[in-house]
């Protein structure tokens, strides 16, 4: 299955901790030595400073060392592409078993992005240091590398006023092999439950939208693979079954859903409720991806697709008259042909040229046979007009800004701007003036229920059924809030008020949303996104949401041009995370 790839928006380091244990069997008096390296992996990110005070690891009591440490300020990325530097390293007398390594840092970290240099503040990290749980016995080892990953993704925190915070997300994993070093929960959990078995190989892999912790063991000669969720806890396991064994609903599934397809390296999922999915790679005619079934042949998700790049077609300036050739080379002397299609603009079809220059520069133009009628340029959503967006907001409360938006500028002088928008229901195209008024809205694309909605389990039917009896299902999908995957379930009671129901991956409740407009999101929450996230607009629809004990926070879903962030607020406007 795929291989986790970690890919960060603000920077990731990884400490490599080389641990040398030189015990002779001749001797009872051999002191194992232990180094500490530090190296980091590419980031997007000019400086990432890190103060190091010392590093201590500590045994199976009480017991702790702290090693020689060349304290200082580290600039992370000077050790990038596999350069290392050593940072610490002393000899170990009284442990015998390392169960705990601590990095302890002090106040002076920041992080310098587009030439400004931030704070980066991590707490506890100057007091108690930063905790890797180890479980390695120096008995009969010569030589042990370990690499300590920090998780950027799920550790940075950007408070969206210009600080950072870093809540370590970490993991150990062994650097010769890549293995994960398994903490002592999910060693227990294998050692209760799975006690003949031997552990074959761990890996990270991703499921659906989830990173997970795959542990293969054999027991009686049996291969099964475990899978864990970043608190430690089992959620489901799996074992490799032939694809000739998949029951008839998931064969006819692939034989529909996907072209001339071959089903290799499948796996018959068994989650902790009971129920079966299949996890496979698909490889078809156009692509290649991971699909998850149900066990009656429903799309949970489909992920990892590669699409096959298409042949391009040259473009010939004998499939333009001599009119629109007059026209390109009167205004445009040296571009190049780049391509042509037809386009549906407000009900007319329309020829659309796209040329270049010598750089590389692309003008897009548009023409009603022979006669020129526009231009049009891909702008950043930070630059519509909020007279546009307002008029747009007023006809379509429920939208949702897709990635594309123009201003078209027309023959006679006029600014208009055809923007995507996405509702519940609907893909449309809308074209609106400079006032905001709706010129016309074509292309209408209806949703169609391609399958890939999940198929919801007994215990949730049997919640919405004793809750909401009066409600109907809209839809469901999985959505990612804040470091979760969750169960998203959208209701409709009395034909008008529509709600969602999220439930974690344990089928369990964990709470309701009302959805309001951008202008009934109350005032001392408009303040906080004002004063913190002023370069973001609410994008579509947002969400009230009310847990199991009652609390009242807001998710919200904003756009800074084409950037799309979800802020989650409590009821005062604090902050609790974006993602």
């Amino acid at each position: 299955m795929t291989k986790l790839k970690f890919t960060f928006s603000i920077f990731c380091f990884i400490a490599a901790i080389s641990i040398y244990s030189c015990r002779e069997e001749a001797s009872s008096t051999s002191i194992p030595e232990v180094n500490i390296y530090l190296t980091d992996a590419p980031v997007d990110a000019e400086e990432v400073n890190v103060e190091i005070l010392s590093i201590v690891i500590k045994g199976e009591e009480t017991d702790e060392i702290e090693l020689g440490t060349i304290s200082g300020i580290y600039n992370l990325l000077d050790f990038q592409n596999d350069i290392d530097t050593l940072i610490a390293s002393g000899n170990v007398t009284s442990i015998e078993q390392i169960k705990e390594v601590r990095m302890i840092l002090g106040t002076e970290n920041s992080i310098k992005i587009g030439g400004v240099l931030y704070p980066l503040t991590i707490p506890s990290g100057s007091e108690s240091g930063l905790k890797l749980k180890v479980n390695l016995d120096l008995d009969d080892l010569n030589l042990v590398n370990l690499l300590i990953d920090f998780d950027a993704c799920a550790s940075v925190v950007e408070t969206g006023n210009g600080s950072y915070h870093l809540k370590p997300v970490l993991k150990l994993k062994n650097k010769d092999n890549n293995e994960v070093n398994l903490s002592s929960t999910i060693l227990d959990f294998i050692s209760a439950n799975y006690p003949n078995a031997e552990i074959e190989d761990t890996d990270l892999v991703m499921y659906c939208m989830d990173n997970l912790t795959q542990v293969e063991i054999k027991e009686d000669g049996n291969k099964t693979f475990l899978y864990f969720d970043a608190n430690d806890q089992m959620i489901m396991s799996s074992v490799k079954i032939e694809s000739s064994d998949l029951n008839t609903d998931v064969l006819n599934t692939i034989a529909t859903s996907f072209v001339n397809a071959e089903a290799k390296d499948v796996h018959e999922v068994t989650l902790l409720n009971g129920d079966l999915n299949y996890w496979m790679e698909i490889k078809s005619d156009d692509k290649e991806s991971e699909v998850i079934f149900d066990a009656t042949g429903g799309i949970i998700c489909e992920f990892n697709i590669e699409e096959e790049e298409e042949e391009e077609e040259e473009e010939d300036w004998d499939d333009l008259s001599q009119a629109v050739i007059d026209y390109i080379q009167s205004n445009y002397p040296g571009y190049e042909l780049d391509d042509i299609d037809d386009f549906n603009f407000c009900g007319d079809q329309l020829i659309h040229v796209e040329i270049k220059d010598s750089d590389g520069n692309k003008v897009n133009l548009f023409f009603n046979q022979d006669d020129f009628v526009m231009t049009s340029e891909e702008i950043e959503y930070s630059d519509i007009p909020m007279s546009v967006t307002d008029g747009l907001g007023s006809s379509y409360p429920d939208y949702e800004l897709e990635d594309d938006a123009y201003v078209l500028n027309t023959s006679s002088g006029n600014s208009q701007y055809l923007l995507e928008v996405e509702t519940e229901t609907q893909k449309l195209k809308v074209v609106l003036d400079e006032n905001g008024s709706i010129i016309c809205e074509f292309d209408i694309e209806e949703k169609e229920d391609n399958g890939n909605d999940p198929t919801l389990s007994q215990s949730v039917l049997d919640y919405i059924n004793g809750n909401y009896p009066d409600a109907e299902i809209e839809k469901s999908s999985f959505v990612v809030f804040c470091l979760d995957t969750l169960l998203s379930v959208k209701m409709e009671e009395m034909d008008t008020i529509d709600f969602i129901l999220y439930f974690d991956q344990m089928d369990n409740f964990v709470m309701s949303s009302d959805l309001i407009n951008k202008n009934d999101v109350p005032e001392n929450i408009d303040a906080e996104v004002e004063l913190n996230y002023s370069e973001y607009n609410y994008n579509g629809r947002q969400e009230v949401l009310t847990d199991l004990n009652g609390n009242i926070s807001y998710w919200l879903h904003m756009r800074d041009g084409n950037e799309e962030m979800e802020l989650h607020l409590d009821a005062q406007g604090g902050f609790i995370c974006s993602f």
